[in-house]
């Protein structure tokens, strides 16, 4: 996989990463143990080497080579546990950046979340108010409509008893009319 950017990885990528850096942190660790434990283990066999005495003659010559080896083997040990110390921080640094990142791109994430929250509920309480206003207009107009209809079959009727009253003086239909109207 191309190494990518921190800023470019996702919150699972971030943690994978990680989780990566803490486990090689782990086996650096590991490895430093061993290498001191080698170099304990080799500090002794040297110690314990008399043959290494016997083959330089002196015993000033053999301390002089066994110090030789002995110094090699803990700076090389020295180095070692400055670089896993050195990596160890490394690591350290870019958990904290990448764990800083996932922060501020879950708090932007959240307050882009929050405004269109705002926005799609301003526009709901708009399209709300638009209905209501509409539906009043409506009702309204279907009201003025009713009360003209009303006021057209009421006309209607009137004349029609007022016809009816003036055609039927003459029958006593008259008092039957009004009577039934009311």
């Amino acid at each position: 996989m191309a190494e990518k950017r921190p800023e470019k990885l996702g919150r699972k990528e971030l943690i994978k990463l990680l989780r990566q850096e803490q486990e090689k942190n782990a086996d650096l660790e590991d490895r430093l143990a061993v290498l001191q434990e080698r170099l304990y283990d080799t500090e002794a066999e040297l110690e314990s080497k008399h043959l290494v005495i016997a083959r330089c003659g002196t015993m000033a010559q053999a301390a002089l080579e066994l110090n030789g080896v002995i110094e090699a083997a803990d700076a090389a040990a020295r180095q070692y546990v400055a670089n896993v110390r050195i990596l160890t921080e490394a690591s350290r640094e870019a958990a904290a950046g990448i764990e800083e990142e996932a922060k501020q791109r879950a708090q932007v994430l959240l307050e882009r979340t929050e405004r269109f929250c705002r926005s799609k509920c301003a526009e709901m309480e708009q399209r709300c108010k638009e209905w209501r206003e509409k539906t009043a207009e409506e009702c309204r107009i279907m009201l003025e409509e009713t009360e003209a209809k009303c006021k057209k079959k009421t006309d209607d009727a009137d004349r029609y008893w007022a016809y009816a009253a003036r055609h039927a003086k003459q029958s006593g239909i008259l008092n039957d009319f009004k009577t039934a109207r009311k």
